[in-house]
C-alpha cells in the first residue's frame, strides 16, 4: 500500500492496482472496532476492544503529526493533539478500577450472607446459613467453601479463586446466579447466589448472599 495525494492510496492486490480512499479504510477500521466492542459488551473482558479503539485514535494522531512535520498542513498538530487527548481519555477509562459493588436485589430475612477470606475459607456463618445448610458455625468456620457445593463445581471454583488472587477480573460478581448447593446430609438443593469481591491489603475477600430457592416457582 502506498499513500498518495488527496487522501488516496494505491493497493496492489493480486497484481492489480486498486485506488482506495484512506477515508474508506479508516471507516472500515472503525466498523470493525465497533463490531468488536459490541461483541465484548456481553462479557466482563472488554480490554481488547478498548485497546483497539485507543490504537485507532493514536494512529490517526500519528498520521497528523507526520503530515504536520512534512509541512503539508501547518495546523495538523491541532488535530493530532485532539486525537491524542481522546486516545489518552479512553486509556484512562479502560484502566480505571471497576467496583464490584453492583446493585443487588434486597435480601430477605431468610437469606444467608456468608463471607470468606482470600483462600476461600469461610469466615462468617450466620444463623440463616445454619438453618439453610443444616451446619452449625463451629463446624464450618475456617473450612473451604467447597464443602457447600457439589464436586462438579469445585474445579471451576478453585480456578476462579486463583485467577482473582492473581489480579484477574472476577467474572461472576454483582449478579444473581442460579446454582446448586449441598447441605449437611449431602443433598443438593437450588440456591440463588450473589457474589461480591472486596479488595483488602491481605488480598481479596468474598461475601455472598445465598437465597434458598426450594419451593420457589
Amino acid at each position: 500500500v502506498r499513500l498518495m495525494d488527496h487522501g488516496l492510496a494505491i493497493a496492489e492486490i493480486g497484481g492489480v492496482h486498486e485506488q482506495v480512499s484512506v477515508a474508506q479504510v479508516w471507516g472500515w477500521a472503525w466498523m470493525a472496532a465497533a463490531v468488536l466492542c459490541l461483541v465484548q459488551a456481553w462479557s466482563n473482558h472488554d480490554r481488547v476492544a478498548f485497546s483497539v479503539t485507543v490504537a485507532l485514535f493514536l494512529l490517526w494522531a500519528l498520521l497528523y503529526v507526520v503530515d504536520w512535520l512534512g509541512q503539508d498542513t501547518p495546523r495538523s498538530w491541532l488535530a493530532a493533539a485532539l486525537y491524542a487527548v481522546f486516545g489518552m481519555w479512553l486509556t484512562i477509562i479502560a484502566t480505571w478500577p471497576e467496583s464490584s459493588e453492583l446493585p443487588r436485589p434486597p435480601p430477605r430475612p431468610s437469606d444467608a450472607v456468608v463471607t470468606a477470606d482470600s483462600a476461600g475459607r469461610i469466615s462468617s456463618w450466620p444463623r440463616a446459613a445454619e438453618r439453610m445448610f443444616g451446619r452449625c458455625a463451629a463446624a464450618v468456620i475456617g473450612e473451604p467453601l467447597t464443602i457447600l457445593m457439589p464436586q462438579r463445581y469445585v474445579h471451576a471454583h478453585l480456578a476462579g479463586l486463583d485467577r482473582i488472587r492473581a489480579g484477574g477480573a472476577p467474572s461472576m460478581t454483582g449478579r444473581a446466579l442460579e446454582l446448586v448447593a449441598v447441605d449437611a446430609a449431602g443433598a443438593e438443593f437450588p440456591v440463588e447466589l450473589t457474589l461480591v469481591v472486596h479488595a483488602s491489603a491481605a488480598g481479596p475477600t468474598f461475601s455472598a448472599v445465598i437465597r434458598d430457592m426450594r419451593g420457589e416457582p
